[in-house]
This record gives structure tokens, C-alpha cells and sequence, in this order.
């Protein structure tokens, strides 16, 4: 065992263990000021899976202990049971097939016949799931965890190769397991949750019920809706009175492959109907996106800036870490912007919040001239309902529509009651609810 895990609480607190498999959870967990809340009664460690130098300066200046995440991905029947336990989910809800960490990933169009056989089926299946994760044991998650001890554990992404087995093995220590919602989409992409979590926090509401509506073996008074951590730091605020440009921000690639083709399509056809006049069009690429040279090249062809999100990347690790200096930069840029366009995402969020509409791109504008750049299934999502109801987000499905909009747009002074319900108000941030919420339940 590492010398790092060996630890003596001196303290006395009992010990809130933080998994940390991809690097988005330092933005959600620790920017937010979540970390510094709970460990005003718990004794925070954060295990990661890469201990970027980023991550231990933040250890210092947060004062939580950093240790590295030990663990090991579930075996073939484990990663077989998985999948099919997806594949079944998606059949039994979905009309389309989505992302599986062990399934095959692809889209289909076709509808899913016989559904109601796949949902009698799932209890099944996830029992099963249930019983390979629970007789299988990995001795080196074993030590980790009896050398942390924790009373808490804290998961964003629960269906994770690398956080699998901790979750369930966690259980047999005694451990309360917690899971905090990452993003607006995380319920209804990876609705299927088979892993033992004691409380769950979800943004709103109406997410807690569509939790509820794919897991029926999940009890309504463990699921708490207490708003979004992300949004404790970046609080509705008011708009730059100078408006300097036209953002464009960007989808994950894997999702809209030729998103530059369209990109570069869109800019000359904003630039004929004459509303860039004045304003300089700035794309932020997606910080999932490790192939930033693509937008590097647009911006040589056409007049438009790609500005970079600054994150610590290791593509092959599968980690993409945000510096704390992004989320001033990307709000700095939603302010300054007289229009944000993009896909059906958190985004539309981020810049209602930030004091500017919204232009969703609902679906491709130009099918015959530009594939692969379906943006309709994101658009039409359950989860974005609430989103698309917001008076400063609007919705095009052509580029005439989107032109409309924009001077509809122009005349929206966006107002509190303006920012999506998915954001629930409180006098006092989520992670504060969180705590507050925790504090029932201990000794």
C-alpha cells in the first residue's frame, strides 16, 4: 500500500472520501466551495485517479488530503452483465441506443419494439448485476478502503469502470455512499442506477422523479433536490453592458463529429444576413474535445477566434481537469456576449445565468450539404424541457428561424425569473443543503 494512504486523522472528525475518476469533479466538488463546506464537520480526502499538480496545490490552499485513487475495473462476467443490463434498460425506456461503458456504442433510429417486456425484464438483470459486483471482491479495493475508513463517499459518475467496484465494495465497510449529480443530462443518459447509493442530490424536482421513474427500487425520501453545485459559485449575475461578440460553444465531438464543417457554414451565413457587423464571433470548444488544432485551422480560413479552454489534459488516461482560471474566463466570455449558440446543453444554462440568450440549434441547417451533425436528439431530450421553456432560450431547426430569433433576442432584457427552473434559488448554496441534509443523519 502507498505510504500516502497511511494517515492519522488528528482531527477527530470522521472521514468524507472523495472519488475522483475523470477530472471533472475537481470543478463540481471543489471550485464550487462543496469541499470547503463539508469539511467544517468531516475530515475531507480526495482520492484521484492521475495527482496532477493542479490538484495538489489545490490540497494545500483547500486544506483536504489528496491520495491516489486505488482501484480496479470490473472482470469480463461483471463487464458482460453490465452490458446487457444496458442494453435491456435502453430497450425497456429509449428509442435510441445510447452510450454503454461495456455495451457496444451506437445509434439507432429504429424504434424499440416489445418494451414492456424489457422493463419486466430489467429487475432481473440488475439483480444479477447486483450479485456478480457483491461476490467478487478485489482485495486491493479492500485494503484501500479499510486504510481510508471513510464515513461518506462522494461519486458524480457512479457507472464508471474505475469507480464500480469501490462503490459496492464501500458498502461492506459501513460506508455512507452519496452520489451529487454531475450535469443536467446524467440522469436521463445513464438513468440506469444499480449501484448501492444511500442518498442521492439532484439539481431539481423534476429530476428527482425521472430518478425515480427509471429506478423503482430507489425510496423517494433518499433523493433530495437541492440545486447544483456548479451554479453555488456562478450565481445569476448581471450581463457586461459592452457586448463585444457572438459566442459560439462548441458540443463534444463524439457526439457531432462535423461540427467545424457547420461551424464554418453558419459564420458565412451570419456574415451575409449582416449580423456580425460589429462583433467579432469567438467558438469555445468543447473541453472534451482533444483535437483543438481543427479549430485552430477554421479560425485561419474564416474571421473567427477559437479560444481554448484551459484544462489539464491526459487524453490516453481518459483525465480532463479544469483550472479554476477557466470558469472566470468562460463567464467573462458568456457576459461580453450578445448571443450564445449552441447545441441543447448546460450551456444554455451557463449563459442565461451569465445574462445572455440563448440560440439552440434544434437540428442540422443544411442536411444536404453537411453530415453527421444531428442536433435534434439533444434538442428534443426530456431533461431540456425545462430549459426550452426559459423565455431567453431560443430554439431554431433552420437557419431563417435562428435569424429571426437572434432579432427577437436583441429585444429580451433577462430578467431572475427569466433563469431556468433546472436552478433551483436558495437563500443558501446546494453544497450547503448538502451538508445541512448529511448533518440529519450523524451520530
Amino acid at each position: 500500500m502507498d505510504k500516502n494512504i497511511l494517515f492519522n486523522n488528528l482531527t477527530g472528525k470522521p472521514k468524507a472520501l472523495f472519488l475522483f475518476g475523470y477530472g471533472s469533479e475537481v470543478r463540481q466538488f471543489i471550485y464550487s466551495g462543496f469541499i470547503d463546506d463539508l469539511k467544517e464537520h468531516y475530515h475531507v480526502v480526495v482520492a484521484a485517479r492521475i495527482l496532477s499538480e493542479n490538484l495538489k496545490h489545490l490540497s494545500e490552499t483547500h486544506g483536504f488530503q489528496l491520495i491516489e485513487l486505488i482501484h480496479s475495473e470490473p472482470n469480463r462476467l461483471q463487464r458482460f452483465i453490465f452490458g446487457k443490463a444496458d442494453a435491456c434498460f435502453y430497450r425497456a425506456f429509449h428509442q435510441k441506443k445510447k452510450f454503454s461503458y461495456f455495451g457496444k456504442a451506437h445509434n439507432s433510429s429504429k424504434s424499440v419494439k416489445c418494451s414492456k417486456f424489457f422493463k419486466w425484464l430489467l429487475p432481473g438483470i440488475n439483480f444479477l448485476e447486483r450479485v456478480a459486483f457483491y461476490s467478487s471482491r478485489d482485495k486491493k479495493t479492500d485494503r484501500f478502503l479499510a486504510e481510508v475508513n471513510p464515513s461518506l463517499l462522494f461519486v458524480n459518475l457512479p457507472r464508471s469502470p474505475y469507480l464500480f467496484r469501490l462503490i459496492f465494495q464501500a458498502k461492506r465497510f459501513g460506508t455512507k455512499n452519496c452520489l451529487v449529480f454531475n450535469t443536467l443530462k446524467e440522469i436521463d443518459a445513464n438513468g440506469r442506477i444499480n449501484v448501492p447509493i444511500d442518498d442521492f442530490f439532484t439539481w431539481n424536482v423534476a429530476s428527482s422523479e425521472e430518478l425515480l421513474f427509471y429506478n423503482k427500487h430507489i425510496h423517494r425520501q433518499n433523493v433530495h433536490a437541492v440545486g447544483s453545485t456548479y451554479y453555488d459559485k456562478y450565481r445569476p449575475c448581471q450581463a457586461s453592458a459592452h457586448k463585444k461578440h457572438l459566442l459560439y460553444c462548441a458540443a463534444n465531438p463524439k457526439s457531432i463529429p462535423n461540427e467545424v464543417v457547420f461551424v464554418e457554414r453558419l459564420f458565412h451565413g451570419l456574415k451575409d444576413v449582416g449580423l456580425l457587423e460589429n462583433l467579432e464571433f469567438i467558438v469555445r470548444p468543447n473541453p472534451m474535445d482533444n483535437d483543438f488544432p481543427r479549430w485552430h485551422a477554421l479560425s485561419q480560413r474564416v474571421e473567427l477566434k477559437a479560444v481554448v479552454p484551459k484544462w489539464i489534459w491526459y487524453p490516453e488516461e481518459n483525465w480532463n481537469e479544469a483550472l479554476e482560471e477557466d470558469g472566470e474566463e468562460y463567464l467573462a466570455l458568456l457576459k461580453q456576449a450578445k448571443f450564445t449558440i449552441g447545441s441543447a446543453s448546460t450551456v444554455a444554462i451557463d449563459a442565461v445565468v451569465a445574462g445572455t440568450p440563448f440560440l439552440c440549434i434544434a437540428d442540422n441547417f443544411w442536411p444536404n450539404e453537411i453530415g453527421c451533425c444531428d442536433f435534434r436528439y439533444f434538442a428534443a431530450a426530456e431533461n431540456f424541457k425545462l430549459v426550452r421553456q426559459t423565455e431567453a432560450v431560443y430554439c431554431a431547426t433552420t437557419f431563417d428561424e435562428m435569424v429571426r430569433s437572434i432579432h427577437a433576442a436583441a429585444t429580451v432584457e433577462i430578467r431572475q425569473a427569466a433563469i431556468p427552473a433546472v436552478i433551483i434559488e436558495n437563500e443558501i448554496t446546494a453544497g450547503q443543503k448538502i451538508v445541512n441534509e448529511l448533518l440529519k443523519g450523524k451520530p
